[in-house]
């Protein structure tokens, strides 16, 4: 496997995934108003650890890319790479967050909305950046 390209394509993933997630946050509370940062749990917006809260998607791409060039093998394409570690992540983090936390609806649509479209794109920019 290829260091640099494992970097590269995990951080245009994690690009990906940042502004999928953005946008489709805002595109919900457009819909179905909230406010992420007033969530029971989150930090103060003073709180300087909070900026870490915002790169985790660049930590997702750079752990997608990885994953992915172990695993490409056994996708027939990004895409399908995507849709399953959509469903793998997803599925048991809004399972957890909706067991134990009184969430508005508008957070799990955006969750869900954002992973089930980010995800995918993240995946086809990992086959293509990694071929």
């Amino acid at each position: 496997m290829n260091a640099g390209k494992i970097l590269f394509s995990g951080l245009v993933a994690g690009v990906i995934l940042w502004v999928v997630s953005f946008g489709v946050s805002f595109l919900v509370q457009a819909l179905v108003s909230y406010a992420p940062l007033q969530l029971p749990g989150m930090r103060s917006v003073q709180d300087p650890v909070l900026m870490l809260f915002f790169l985790y998607p660049l930590v997702l791409g750079f752990v997608l890319a990885f994953v992915y060039g172990k695993v490409k093998e056994s996708f027939r394409n990004g895409v399908s790479f995507g849709l399953w570690m959509a469903f793998l992540f997803t599925v048991p983090n809004l399972f957890v967050i909706y067991s134990s936390m009184n969430y508005p609806v508008g957070f799990f649509a955006s969750t869900l909305a954002g992973n089930f479209i980010g995800f995918p794109l993240a995946g086809l920019l990992l086959a293509k950046l990694q071929r």
